[in-house]
């Protein structure tokens, strides 16, 4: 699984997490985004890419099972609930 970005251990604790999907045209950054309103107050407004997360987001279990998932980034999927420094690894590919 290394190859793939995820530690092996990390399996057994992610697969009945909720995580929120990313829109079509969110990319994976290692950093949050931060935006200043009218008011002079900061709101996140991305984490780690995804910028579904929030108030507005909807959790779901990701289906493993399924093809569908095949474009969803995961590091995205699971960015509100997992570290990404310690529980990924880096991707062969």
């Amino acid at each position: 699984m290394n190859d793939y970005g995820i530690r092996p251990t990390s399996l057994f604790g992610i697969i009945l997490t909720e995580g929120t999907f990313p829109k079509l045209k969110d990319k994976f950054e290692n950093f949050d985004k931060f935006e200043e309103d009218l008011d002079g107050n900061i709101n996140r407004i991305s984490i780690r890419g995804n910028s579904n997360i929030g108030p507005n987001g909807i959790n779901e279990t990701l289906n493993w099972d399924s093809w569908l998932i095949s474009g969803v980034d995961i590091r995205m999927f699971y960015a509100e609930s997992r570290d990404s420094d310690t529980s990924w690894t880096n991707c062969r590919w």
